[in-house]
């Protein structure tokens, strides 16, 4: 029990890491066009901009959702793999 214990400390930290890491890096991929889109939207006649900002933030937030998930099924797949007997 120790062991799994022991294990599932790394493996939560070693998730958690990755889990900063993926999100750092989409959402600092992805911050040159919401910026551009951002200041489109703050012009006199935005036009569609507020509403490519807008679709562009929620498709950016869905993408950090799905890469936080991957990271944190694999975080417990890492887990029962050093854990098994």
């Amino acid at each position: 029990m120790s062991r799994t214990f022991a294990v599932g400390s790394a493996m939560s930290a070693a998730t958690s890491f990755r889990v900063g890491v993926s999100w750092l890096t989409l959402w600092s991929e992805q911050t040159p066009r919401l910026l551009d889109l951002w200041l489109k939207a703050g012009e006199e006649s935005p036009g569609n901009a507020e509403t490519e900002l807008r679709d562009q933030l929620f498709k950016t937030a869905r993408d950090a959702a799905t890469r936080v998930n991957a990271e944190v099924v694999g975080g417990i797949d890492d887990v029962d793999k050093f854990t098994k007997r």
